[in-house]
């Protein structure tokens, strides 16, 4: 089975910050590393988490450093947050499926 080339992961993050949030709210690329918690920044923040943990090969320690310096929980509670938002938003789903599939290619 083919695997698809590596993503980097700095590349990720620039091309998530860029993106836009539903709604039609951009974020900027220093918003994502910030500890601003507000739901425009932090859902966002939450879906780049998740779209690392699952487009690279790096650690959960190693994506909360890269943002802003968070711990490995804050990594772990964004993925089960986009999975349960997933599993009962087909909007939301359809949206982060569309965001990996751009970032994959």
């Amino acid at each position: 089975m083919l695997m698809p080339p590596a993503i980097n992961a700095a590349a990720l993050f620039s091309r998530i910050a860029l993106m836009k949030e539903r709604g039609g709210v951009g974020n900027k690329l220093a918003e994502m590393f910030s500890p601003r918690r507000a739901r425009s920044v932090a859902r966002p923040r939450q879906i780049a988490m998740y779209l690392c943990k699952q487009l690279t090969s790096r650690s959960l320690p190693e994506i909360g450093r890269k943002f802003g310096n968070r711990d490995h929980t804050t990594v772990m509670h964004a993925v089960r947050k986009v999975d349960e938002l997933k599993s009962i938003d087909s909007s939301f789903s359809d949206d982060v499926e569309l965001l990996r599939r751009m970032l994959e290619g």
